[in-house]
């Protein structure tokens, strides 16, 4: 019977991987803004104008979240005693790399300067859980990643209110549905693992 529910669990969970394959490629098209354009006249320093507080503290604290993101992916894949949670680790490594490289690259164009990791309560929660082993390791990533997530959605919806540049807040609208489906991946796994 345990066989079956784990059969169950990983068929399930590549059902959706593949959903949020499909969903990433469809994300990955190409979109042009004006600001992104290679004709465009807009200069660089016209670009960093525009950049207000709020869309800095956004591509700081997205890129940060997802550079914590891939890490705890990465941890999943090497340490979770459950199946589902390891390729949902791939998955978040996969995705969250992506859209950090484009991040990035919106952060290059303005002249903001990002951090090289994620932050230093983020790094202490990821070695928190980095000792843990089992089921106790998959129950405390699981939470953390929901908190995570729910963290990210929030920084989302803080830039998609209150940010000035179309280019940040692009980033920010293109990145929302991804994290909700990684958080409803998160809480189906808390009922199989």
């Amino acid at each position: 019977m345990r066989s079956l529910r784990l059969l169950a669990a990983v068929g399930m969970a590549g059902a959706l991987m593949m959903t949020a394959v499909s969903g990433a490629q469809a994300a990955a098209a190409p979109q042009t803004t004006p600001s992104t354009s290679a004709t465009s006249p807009v200069s660089h320093v016209e670009g960093t104008a525009r950049i207000s507080h709020q869309d800095r503290i956004f591509l700081v604290k997205f890129h940060q979240s997802n550079l914590a993101e891939i890490v705890a992916g990465r941890l999943a894949q090497n340490r979770a005693s459950c199946t589902p949670l390891r390729y949902i680790g791939a998955v978040f490594v996969t995705e969250h790399a992506r859209l950090d490289a484009d991040l990035v690259a919106v952060a290059l164009r303005h002249g903001v300067a990002l951090p090289d990791a994620p932050s230093a309560r983020q790094q202490q929660e990821l070695d928190e859980i980095a000792e843990k082993t089992g089921r106790h390791f998959d129950r405390a990533w699981l939470y953390l990643q929901i908190a995570g997530h729910l963290e990210a959605l929030h920084l989302i919806q803080q830039q998609l209110w209150h940010g000035k540049s179309a280019e940040v807040k692009q980033l920010a609208s293109d990145a929302e549905p991804l994290i909700r489906h990684h958080l409803a991946l998160v809480r189906w796994a808390l009922t199989v693992c």
